[in-house]
């Protein structure tokens, strides 16, 4: 209920007593106090009418009258009632003046008006505003019940709320990214902010529903079972994020000897895309599987321009996507664009591979994602390096692939500085170099290399050979032995 309702309500018999705004006359009444000390914010609760006689205002300086009509305002009163006739057959220009300067609407109260039967007959009229607003509201989420039993979508729910509350509504991530609605601009309540309903997702994050200011307060009690309709849908939608066969699919890409080329081309030809267009793989990591997808979600949204992903399957703690070609070259692919959706610190990651022509690149591509390590943030896949190599090897060939080459270590009795004397050797450009790093003069690093290549039978100065044992001890290590 409005002040401007109540003025209109001719039972009431109230008149205006001061020339207020449109705004400060559609201000809402949730209940009605009356009180008669100076300093009754106290007993108010915000949107609270109060009603006096002025018992206690029997005097004549202004700034008494600016204090006690400060504090009403203070307390949220969104008018003040004042009767007329016993102690004050008028009201006083002091209150009228104080009530102006603050933007205060003061009615007059009939003398023949009893405060009980105002009082009664407000509240009575607030309680049957409230059960209307509390079936309606019941009535919106019982049909976006039905529409998430139906898994008719996010969109559609949103859809439905702006359709039967008659409203805009948007929801925002905990960021301020759009994730449905997008109508709106991200702020909270306040006197030019819009009014938010928070929404759980999961009980991972919460995320906001909001809603113009211009339709009104009551917006809260008409939504917020809607919202925890919409909450659970966002959930669900989250957790359901992947294609029919993502499953299959899934496994097979962390199997490198498997033949996934076909699986993959089946999938998007299922997904209406042409598998020989360019398509590009998208790593997505993050701290639980519900952030994982709606951090899929804000990548799909970031870089490919309305177009759906083809594919996503959950590999591991990845989320894979493959998003077709948007005709924007390789110009976007700068960590800036999707900077605003990624939070490292919550352990957000994203990998961005290469645009593939062939589903053979895009199988590739794919499976490098895979076995990369990356740290929080985004990252732009590049070229394969020799980590990228060695994960593509058949897992059932590792372990005998590193025997072959690395057995006479392994079996060593110094072991420990054979495998310190060889990871020098490899990772520095000149003997004098791994000797510095190791600690030891140059003839002992010389001594003991003779040693390793000798038990090894591999010349550490050829390419080939460097290569060989580069290899080995990647796998040794990816292995953990």
């Amino acid at each position: 209920m409005l002040i401007v309702d109540l003025i209109a309500d001719p039972s009431l018999n109230l008149e205006l007593a001061t020339p207020s705004s449109d705004d400060e006359l559609h201000r809402p009444v949730r209940t009605v106090v009356t009180a008669e000390q100076l300093d009754p914010t106290a007993y108010l609760e915000p949107d609270t009418l109060l009603l006096t006689t002025g018992m206690a205002m029997n005097f004549e300086d202004g700034r008494i009258w600016e204090a006690y009509v400060e504090r009403l305002v203070g307390a949220h009163v969104p008018a003040l009632a004042f009767g007329i006739g016993q102690p004050h057959a008028r009201v006083p220009e002091g209150l009228i003046g104080a009530a102006r300067s603050f933007g205060l609407p003061v009615l007059t109260v009939a003398a023949d008006m009893p405060f009980l039967h105002l009082q009664h007959s407000v509240n009575q009229a607030i309680a049957g505003e409230r059960y209307w607003e509390s079936r309606q509201a019941w009535d919106i989420a019982t049909v976006c019940t039905r529409s998430a039993s139906r898994n008719e979508g996010v969109d559609r729910l949103v859809e439905l709320i702006e359709q039967k509350a008659g409203t805009t509504v948007t929801v925002f991530d905990e960021t301020g990214f759009v994730v449905a609605g997008g109508r709106g601009e991200k702020a909270g309540d306040g006197e030019t902010g819009q009014l938010s309903i928070p929404l759980s997702i999961s009980g991972e994050t919460t995320w906001t529903l909001v809603v113009p200011a211009e339709a009104g307060r009551e917006m809260r009690v008409l939504l917020t079972p809607a919202a925890a309709i919409l909450g659970m849908a966002l959930t669900r939608q989250f957790e359901e994020l992947g294609s029919a066969g993502a499953t299959r699919t899934a496994e097979m890409i962390q199997h490198p000897d498997a033949d996934l080329v076909p699986f993959v081309v089946s999938e998007l030809s299922e997904a209406g895309v042409d598998p020989t267009q360019g398509m590009r793989g998208v790593r997505i990591a993050s701290r639980s599987g519900v952030r994982r997808s709606v951090l899929a979600h804000r990548v799909e949204s970031a870089l490919s321009s309305g177009e759906r992903s083809a594919l996503l399957v959950t590999v591991g703690g990845f989320l894979l996507m493959v998003l077709p070609d948007d005709g924007q070259g390789e110009g976007w692919r700068t960590p800036e664009i999707l900077a605003p959706s990624v939070d490292p610190a919550a352990g957000d990651s994203v990998l961005v591979g290469p645009m593939c022509e062939t589903p053979e690149d895009l199988v590739l591509s794919l499976r490098i994602q895979v076995g990369r390590e990356t740290t929080p943030g985004v990252t732009i896949q590049g070229v394969p390096d020799l980590g990228d190599v060695v994960s593509l090897l058949p897992e059932v060939f590792r372990p005998s692939l590193v025997t072959a080459v690395l057995r006479p270590l392994l079996e060593s009795s110094d072991r420990r500085r054979a495998f310190e004397t060889l990871e020098a050797l490899l990772s520095t450009d000149t003997q004098t170099r791994a000797a510095e790093v190791l600690g030891v003069h140059r003839n002992t690093l010389l001594a003991n290399r003779r040693r390793v290549e000798r038990k090894l039978g591999v010349d550490l100065t050829d390419p080939e050979g460097r290569a060989l044992c580069v290899t080995a001890l990647r796998l040794l290590e990816l292995l953990g032995r």
